[in-house]
């Protein structure tokens, strides 16, 4: 039996951790954050979560840290402190080792010490030897090994870059098995291959492999994501709005393929995925967020960029979910936002069993080991209601109980004529008492004498249950 003792509730009542098992839909509400004009025409490209838990988005003016309160701009630099030409971020990864890892306009390849706040750079000029630097300076997606090393995609192909030695291994076309000399996107999962997605199809690197092309059913779409879900499977996204999940391996996997094949309308390139619960996918794109079944990828809603507090605004480009389960979204025109999901187990009833006019005013809670729920009342009985909070009835007080009360006297109610199942046998008001002469003296003197049932002792405003 679980016992609960509240003080004062007016008007709602708020049952944590009874209902842990009661299924609910993710509804996405996003709210905006920061303040009018903290992110330069509200565009946010970009978001990731460093070692600390702070959040970080891009922007056209270089990096912004978020502490829960306000931004931080950090504008992109060069070795020697001065400003890059090219502060609007395309893409950001954070690195175990306290860096961050930038790649802004044509300006190479970036990297900012957390801790220090230096900047480093890697950028190709008419002097860099050729393993000095990435095959080209439009970097447009990175991707880390467990072993610190760092794969980079830009419109010169796919680079390896040895943090250790600081040199870069290039892979520039066909040659190398790529399907197309530009890369826009990738990822390294969870077992540790490299999937990366070209302007002309997708390709996979296992640890270790070769780069090999992948015949996927998407022809020779440009891919603009890949992302992994919680169970492992590879969810892949093209500028045509077409959709496809993969083994690990590679191999197909039934799953809704979005927009159809040769529309030339509703397919907008699928820009972000991220995965709020184990039921649900959600994808942006420049229409807005749309959210799909996990299992196989079917539409359950596509909520518009109308901006009116439920959905991103505008064209979605990052979406992220923190460790709390908050899931951020950065889009064009639409800055930052977050969505805030309900608490696990916890569910609201606001009315009283009749709809009575003063609504439900709760001050005491118990639940019987049946699951069955009493609401002690402010104005007088209990409320019976079922383990998912749908009514059953209400234990009314009697007359000369309910007088006593509002003149503050203590009084008890006894329990219904047929008590409901789950009680004790023994009347926990009289179940410490040593001896079995003194429990029976002590239920003569209860009210629940003969019951099977403690009583309920209550002092206006302060209502307990005994026992």
């Amino acid at each position: 039996m679980r016992l609960l003792i509240t003080k004062g509730w007016a008007a709602l009542l708020v049952v944590a951790c009874l209902l842990a098992s009661a299924a609910h839909a993710v509804v996405p509400r996003f709210e905006p954050i920061g303040e009018p004009g903290a992110v330069r025409d509200n565009v946010v490209s970009a978001l990731a979560l460093d070692a600390r838990g702070l959040l970080w988005a891009g922007s056209p003016e270089g990096l912004l840290r978020f502490d829960g309160y306000a931004f931080r701009r950090y504008p992109l630099n060069s070795p020697d402190g001065q400003l890059l030409p090219e502060q609007f971020v395309r893409v950001m990864l954070p690195d175990p080792r306290g860096w961050m890892w930038v790649a802004a306009g044509n300006s190479g390849l970036v990297r900012l010490d957390l801790a220090t706040g230096q900047w480093s750079r890697w950028a190709r000029d008419g002097n860099s030897a050729d393993d000095a630097a990435p095959a080209a300076n439009t970097v447009r997606s990175l991707a880390l090994e467990k072993d610190g090393t760092l794969w980079i995609g830009g419109s010169g192909g796919l680079d390896r870059f040895d943090v250790k030695t600081q040199r870069f291994t290039h892979h520039r076309g066909k040659q190398d098995g790529l399907p197309d000399t530009r890369v826009q996107t990738l990822l390294v999962d969870r077992q540790g291959t490299l999937w990366i997605g070209t302007w002309r199809g997708l390709a996979r690197k296992a640890p270790d492999g070769p780069i090999e092309a992948l015949d996927v059913g998407i022809g020779d779409q440009l891919v603009t994501l890949i992302s992994e879900t919680l169970d492992g499977r590879i969810i892949v996204g093209t500028a045509q709005g077409r959709l496809c999940a993969l083994s690990p391996q590679g191999q197909p996997l039934p799953f809704s393929p979005g927009a159809q094949a040769g529309a030339t309308s509703g397919a907008w390139p699928v820009m972000a995925m991220v995965q709020p619960d184990e039921d649900e996918l959600w994808f942006g794109d420049a229409s807005g967020l749309s959210r799909r079944r996990a299992t196989d990828g079917a539409l359950i809603e596509r909520l518009p960029a109308t901006g009116a507090g439920t959905a991103p605004r505008s064209d979605v480009r990052a979406l992220i979910r923190d460790p709390s389960g908050t899931v951020w979204a950065g889009s064009y025109g639409g800055g930052l936002m977050r969505h805030v999901p309900s608490l696990p187990g916890l569910s609201m009833v606001r009315d009283a069993i009749g709809s009575a006019p003063s609504g439900l005013d709760v001050r005491s809670i118990l639940q019987l080991d049946s699951g069955e729920i009493w609401l002690g009342l402010l104005a007088g009985g209990i409320e019976r209601r079922d383990g998912q909070l749908q009514p059953l009835s209400v234990i009314a007080p009697g007359g000369a109980a309910a007088a006593a009360c509002r003149r503050g006297a203590s009084t008890r109610l006894a329990r219904p004529a047929t008590a409901p199942s789950g009680w004790p046998s023994t009347p926990s008001c009289c179940a410490s008492t040593p001896t079995a002469a003194g429990r029976r003296r002590c239920a003569a003197a209860t009210p629940c004498r003969g019951a099977s049932t403690p009583p309920l002792t209550a002092r206006c405003g302060s209502p307990r249950w005994t026992g």
